[in-house]
């Protein structure tokens, strides 16, 4: 087949389509003004034109379309974007490949067979398809601009600004969620309002059974987790005010001045909200200056847990992304101050460092005011690296744990959707992948402090070969440092909403 001459004869279809669908579209809307009662009955002719054809494109079946949906598709997934002369070439490719013999299963003969009934009709096809296509982008646009002008006037710049924070996918999600009453007329307790509450008091006393902080760092590290959800609460209430001002159209310009009102105040407050958790850099810093690196390292990564464990929980259940309003800058400005608190990588070389010198160098002892007796005449009573082995040794989930009700956290793997192990801590996990499930809770339990973090990944290995039968892991406890896709992408957030 002339592949040259199949890309002429798609190039004249598509231009005689461009030349001819506008006066289509003319006659088509004077007849339909011919037979309208009045702009109401104008406005149900019009919708009811626009479906049909938008549903004549929508099932058409063609190679041209085809060819067309997928480039368009590919095209919008790439920086560099394509022309219409890698369009024709894309067809062309698509012909080519499907025109080649040696087709193996019925199916592949029959799509072959019915390309070739196409291609005697290519500029039919192409004409039609492209002229419906054409028809359909009009006819939307038409409508959408005859629906914003019933909608009356320009928004007022008074609250033109507040747009940026406006989705308005997102408009009924945001009013279910902090419904007062659900839709039979019941209290609404069970989603948000509450649910936010119960992480702010699960997340207090996580930090109350932290025995590493001192009462000056839990009040601060508890006075975060308050303001954060704080925080949270307003910025859904921010929205909702905006959804209401933005997508209720029977709202009295009276009721949307004091809206307008209410938000400038709210967002003023909602900004010092996140200027006031900024405060967290400091007091990371001050620890850090004390050479307090244990507490740096766990209050840095746990107030960055706690940030995108909301951010990821408003996306992932409610389907509503803060980035993309305008708070999207705010919250990656308090991110960034965090993280920018404390290196993590230069704190763990300081932190080895020091654990090496406390192993070897023994401070000089004072004996009645006067002599100094040296470390090395001390040796025997400084711990061994073989004694510290022996303390870092652990055998039972009980031991490594630093809480007492350490059970829930081990049986949640089983209350999972495809539990990993059974009620009596049996392993049952079948699928390839399921011990790094184990071991990515695990280590995500100590990076909440759950457990002692003065037990590396053999122990932690020998623990788990301990408590639960059948699970046979390396006594090297390699797992423990591997990421998990399984358990990134259907395990961490379900068990991150039993214990958060």
């Amino acid at each position: 087949m002339d592949l040259q001459l199949l890309k002429e004869e798609i190039i004249k279809a598509e231009k005689l389509a461009k030349e001819t669908f506008s006066i289509e579209i003319e006659q088509d809307l004077f007849e339909l003004k011919n037979h309208m009662i009045d702009e109401n009955h104008f406005k149900e002719l019009l919708s009811e034109y626009a479906a049909n054809v938008i549903n004549k494109y929508y099932h058409l079946k063609n190679f041209y379309k085809a060819c067309n949906e997928s480039f368009e598709f590919i095209n919008s997934k790439v920086d560099n974007k394509m022309n219409d002369a890698d369009r024709y070439d894309f067809y062309l490719n698509y012909v080519s490949n499907n025109l080649k013999p040696n087709k193996e299963s019925r199916e592949e003969i029959e799509a072959q067979l019915q390309l070739i009934d196409q291609l005697k009709d290519t500029s039919n096809i192409v004409y039609n398809t492209h002229r419906l296509k054409l028809k359909s982008k009009a006819i939307r646009s038409l409508i959408q601009k005859l629906k914003q002008k019933a909608e009356g006037k320009e928004i007022p710049k008074s609250y033109k600004r507040f747009q940026n924070y406006y989705i308005k996918k997102d408009s009924h999600i945001i009013e279910s969620i902090t419904a007062r009453k659900d839709k039979n007329g019941n209290k609404n307790n069970d989603i948000f309002f509450i649910e936010l509450r119960q992480w702010r008091d699960t997340w207090c006393k996580e930090i109350t059974e932290k025995n590493t902080f001192d009462k000056e760092q839990k009040r601060r590290l508890k006075n975060f987790v308050h303001e954060l959800i704080l925080l949270t609460e307003k910025v859904v209430y921010f929205l909702k005010k905006i959804h209401l001002l933005f997508g209720n159209n029977e709202l009295s310009e009276i009721k949307k001045g004091s809206l307008v009102v209410s938000l400038n105040i709210e967002e003023s407050e909602i900004k010092r909200k996140f200027i006031s958790l900024e405060y967290q850099k400091s007091f990371i810093v001050s620890l850090l200056e004390k050479g307090d690196y244990h507490n740096v390292v766990f209050i840095q990564k746990y107030s960055l847990e706690r940030i995108d464990r909301i951010l990821r929980h408003f996306k992932t259940w409610y389907t509503i992304d803060f980035y993309d309003t305008a708070f999207k800058d705010n919250f990656q400005n308090l991110i960034s101050e965090i993280k920018d608190a404390a290196n993590a990588d230069e704190i763990n070389i300081l932190m080895s460092a020091e654990n090496y010198n406390n192993q070897f160098d023994a401070p000089y002892i004072k004996a009645d005011n006067t002599e100094k007796i040296s470390s090395k005449n001390k040796l025997n009573e400084n711990p061994t690296l073989e004694d510290e082995a022996k303390k870092t040794t652990a055998t039972t989930f009980k031991e490594i744990f630093t809480v007492n009700d350490y059970e829930k956290y081990i049986n949640a793997l089983h209350q999972v959707e495809n539990p990993v192990i059974d009620e009596n801590w049996n392993f049952i996990g079948k699928q390839k992948g399921s011990k790094g499930v184990i071991c990515n809770w695990i280590k995500e339990l100590g990076n909440k402090g759950l457990i002692n973090s003065k037990y590396n990944r053999q122990v932690l290995a020998a623990v788990c070969n301990n408590e639960i039968k059948d699970f046979n892991l390396g006594k090297d406890g390699k797992t423990f440092d591997n990421t998990s896709k399984i358990y990134d992408d259907n395990y961490k957030d379900l068990l991150l909403e039993i214990f958060p």
